[in-house]
């Protein structure tokens, strides 16, 4: 079952945040530390503004999934055009659920609540390491806009 994510299903999503940001921390030490996901102010916020959709996936009384979007724009500048469209922050579903749909399940309600709102582009992050995600993405039609790249020094 997807519904729209609760303060009351904060506690639980931390196991999922934590299992997500983990697995960021491990691949890039040097921009993520060990600690709380998420706060309070975190969550009220994703369920207060309007321009934000907050997802859960639950699965006979248990959190499995959970999923991030909010809505951007910007106005025209020189060559570039006026844009709205909807950024999904997180899709993530806990690692013994993955493969069963969830994902696509959030993603597809994720995308009929942008129409709605009239937005009908969709962006995302996904870093070059979680393969896994940016498999999911190109499979569900995603495709690359342009490539972040970064030099470290010491």
């Amino acid at each position: 079952m997807i519904r729209e994510g609760t303060i009351e299903d904060m506690k639980e999503l931390l196991v999922i945040y934590r299992e997500l940001d983990e697995l960021h921390r491990l691949k890039h030490p040097e921009l993520f530390t060990e600690g709380e996901p998420r706060d309070l102010g975190y969550f009220l916020d994703l369920i207060l503004d309007p321009k934000k959709l907050f997802l859960v996936a639950e699965e006979e009384g248990r959190l499995i999934g959970v999923a991030e979007g909010f809505i951007l724009s910007k106005p025209a500048a020189g060559v570039q055009r006026e844009m709205t469209w909807l950024h999904i922050d997180n899709i993530a579903v806990l690692s013994e659920f993955q493969g069963r749909g969830v994902g696509r399940s959030l993603l597809t309600i994720m995308k009929a609540w942008a129409k709605d709102q009239g937005v009908f582009r969709i962006e995302l992050v996904v870093y070059e390491f979680n393969e896994a995600a940016r498999i999911f993405y190109e499979r569900e039609g995603f495709c690359g806009l342009s490539r972040q790249l970064v030099l470290t020094e010491e």
